[in-house]
């Protein structure tokens, strides 16, 4: 099988051994040897579509290939790239597509090309089809990127260009995937083509089990980009409360953005710092494993964009209760009072503080009902069983088979 990957925000090097190294996680590729299904050596062919990396000093992570699969990696230089206006993306755009044209022999052969969509997706599959490849081309809709774009900027016309631009991508692709039935519902256009696909980032080995409150001290956990749509100022506002209220708490806080600074002057100013561990993003899904597994709570507050937020199924395979907003894809995978607890439904009106005050009083009320606790957990981590790679990829395998045998159009 001869597949392209497109990831254009990503960088890759391609080290010895045939390992390729990216500071991403390859699309629906959790496994250290299988993609969607497939078998790393079932791939006789890959061609990335990303940015060549111009040194190997960045963290990330490593795939290795078997010595027969031939990889290329089709892009400019990161260095060349630069996503601070609409000039700089419309540069990006004419990099990319100058690059396809240029090793456009190389498309000719490869049977199908899978990209998660993001902002300037149609040009590239526009590009493909301009270089005359038979491709089939699967588009994979993994948020609500509109939504959270414009309550990110508040800019209707780049509201308007991303709901359209998606379209134009969905129009264009033989197959569009939605990761959750959400997504589908508020993006689909009805077409036959369209089919709700799940993906996962546990597999069967890693689900750990079921825990109780046997500590003094609890543990809360947050996961998530330090941005305005992930509203992390939340989880301190929550562990601020049950601390008043005499909790002993430990608060381990991964991740990194633009709010950085703005977190931990907000941790300093409610006298959190004793009680906070800021471990900055981390690359290492071991790592992450780990933590969630001396946790007893994984505060999830996010406000928007939700499509089916991995990192929920992570904490629940390791029986942690998770506290979570019922942003997007959220409920599919969240039961509420059996597999974790979801708060009120928020809107761009509702504070940090008030989000908070409904968290922290669902955490109290389990802290004093510990066999309600235990019994959520174990729930948790039932239902995770569900969720896993394994059931995910015969379901996915099975999708692209048949698209190759039996396209639709």
């Amino acid at each position: 099988m001869k597949i392209c990957w497109i990831l254009t925000k990503a960088k890759f090097n391609i080290c010895t051994g045939n390992r390729i190294y990216t500071d991403t996680l390859l699309s629906y590729s959790y496994k250290e040897d299988e993609w969607m299904g497939f078998k790393f050596n079932e791939i006789d062919e890959l061609v990335i579509l990303g940015c060549k990396a111009s040194t190997n000093e960045f963290e990330g992570k490593f795939y290795c290939f078997p010595p027969g699969t031939k990889i290329t990696i089709i892009g400019p230089y990161e260095k060349y790239q630069k996503e601070s206006g609409v000039l700089d993306r419309l540069r990006n755009i004419f990099l990319f597509v100058k690059e396809i044209i240029a090793n456009r022999k190389k498309f000719y052969n490869i049977d199908f090309c899978f990209a998660s969509y993001f902002e300037y997706l149609a040009f590239i599959i526009f590009g493909l089809k301009i270089i005359g490849t038979k491709a089939k081309i699967i588009t994979n809709v993994i948020g609500d990127y509109p939504t959270w774009n414009y309550a990110k900027h508040k800019n209707l016309f780049f509201k308007w260009y991303l709901l359209t631009h998606q379209k134009i991508c969905q129009w264009a692709s033989d197959e569009v995937w939605f990761i959750s039935d959400y997504l589908q519902k508020l993006y689909g256009n009805g077409q036959k083509n369209e089919f709700v696909i799940h993906n996962s980032p546990i597999s069967e080995k890693q689900i750990g089990g079921p825990k109780g409150l046997t500590s003094d001290t609890i543990t809360l956990v947050f996961v998530g980009r330090f941005e305005a749509e992930k509203s992390p100022q939340t989880v301190f506002y929550a562990a601020d409360i049950l601390k008043k209220r005499g909790v002993k708490i430990v608060l381990k806080i991964v991740g990194s953005g633009s709010l950085t600074n703005e977190i931990k002057n907000l941790a300093r100013d409610l006298n959190l710092m004793e009680e906070t561990e800021f471990y900055g993003r981390v690359y290492n899904r071991k790592k992450i494993f780990e933590l969630f597994r001396g946790a007893h709570f994984f505060i999830f507050p996010s406000l928007h964009g939700e499509g089916f937020p991995f990192v929920t199924m992570e904490a629940m395979s390791q029986g942690v209760v998770i506290v979570t907003t019922p942003s997007g894809g959220v409920p599919e995978i969240i039961i509420d009072g059996k597999t974790g607890i979801l708060v009120s439904r928020i809107d761009d009106n509702d504070s940090a503080e008030e989000i908070s005050k409904e968290i922290a009083d669902a955490i109290y009320h389990l802290i004093v009902y510990p066999e309600l606790y235990a019994k959520i957990s174990a729930l948790a981590v039932e239902r995770a069983k569900e969720l896993t790679i394994e059931k995910f990829g015969i379901v996915q395998r099975r999708h692209i088979q048949d698209l190759l045998r039996h396209p639709l159009f």
